[in-house]
């Protein structure tokens, strides 16, 4: 009976070669993967920020309406690292037809506040600030019917967004790789 049940000297596991090869191969996917992975993650990143940016802007303009017995106008003022909503009262002594981030800062009082997402710049124009009327009408003003009256550009790892407002105050995010309609 004793050689019935006889051990293999062969056992079941892995030998440490084999783990290594197996260690290696996964770091050189892992390697090539990386870059890729690094790349969808800024474009989220990109996207996300545009798309907050836009709705911030979104609720100022919403707000400014809402607000119209109370404020004076609802204003967004673009700084180094986010984004702030400010409602100016009706008794503040601030120009809401050309408005600036310092002014807002000085007369406003914040309503709503968003931080950048890491590793992504955003460039404004025309100006560091722009201000929604009680009619829902945008400051900053631009001639014409069809103009930007305020433009977001988001950038990150070769990724470019934009977040736009046109004249009469509506907020639009055109497609990836096109510009703010003129």
């Amino acid at each position: 009976m004793v050689g019935r049940h006889r051990r293999s000297d062969r056992s079941g596991g892995f030998s440490l070669l084999e783990a290594l090869f197996v260690v290696a191969i996964l770091g050189i996917l892992l390697a090539l993967a990386f870059p890729s992975y690094q790349r969808v993650v800024m474009e989220r990143r990109v996207q996300n920020t545009t798309r907050e940016i836009a709705g911030l802007l979104r609720v100022a303009q919403q707000a400014a309406v809402a607000k119209s017995a109370e404020a004076k106008c609802v204003s967004v003022a673009f700084e180094e690292r986010g984004v702030l909503v400010y409602v100016v009262p009706q008794e503040a002594s601030f120009d809401c037809t050309s408005p600036s981030g310092s002014g807002l800062r000085a007369y406003g009082v914040l309503l709503r506040s968003q931080e950048y997402s890491a590793g992504v710049s955003v460039e404004h124009r025309p100006s560091d600030a722009l201000a929604f009327q009680p009619s829902g009408v945008v400051y900053p003003t631009c001639a014409g019917d069809n103009c930007t009256a305020f433009q977001v550009t988001v950038r990150g790892g070769g990724q470019v967004r934009h977040a736009c407002v046109n004249a009469a105050g509506l907020v639009s995010v055109p497609p990836p790789g096109e510009d703010c309609p003129q």
